[in-house]
């Protein structure tokens, strides 16, 4: 079980690689990258050749048609001002 603290540090990862490897590690089972691929739909094939440095870690507001996020999840994110790092 994690702890308060461990878990506000968690939502705060920059997440990368690395980040997933430790946490497959440590024996998590399931780790879910689901806004980090929302933010870069390229997340995994990026990982998978080496190119983490070309991935996005910040919301782009304006890129909702470029994302492809429908409506009213994007509503929602934006919506949730803590909820997504966001390109100022």
């Amino acid at each position: 079980m994690w702890t308060e603290d461990e878990l506000v540090e968690y939502e705060q990862l920059k997440f990368q690689r690395e980040d997933a490897m430790k946490v497959m590690e440590s024996g998590v089972p399931l780790i879910a990258i689901g806004r980090e691929l929302i933010i870069d739909p390229d997340w995994v094939e990026k990982v998978q050749n080496g190119r983490e440095d070309e991935i996005e870690t910040k919301l782009d507001l304006r890129a909702q048609e470029r994302l492809v996020v429908p409506t009213p999840l994007w509503q929602a994110i934006v919506s949730r001002p803590d909820w997504f790092p966001v390109a100022e």
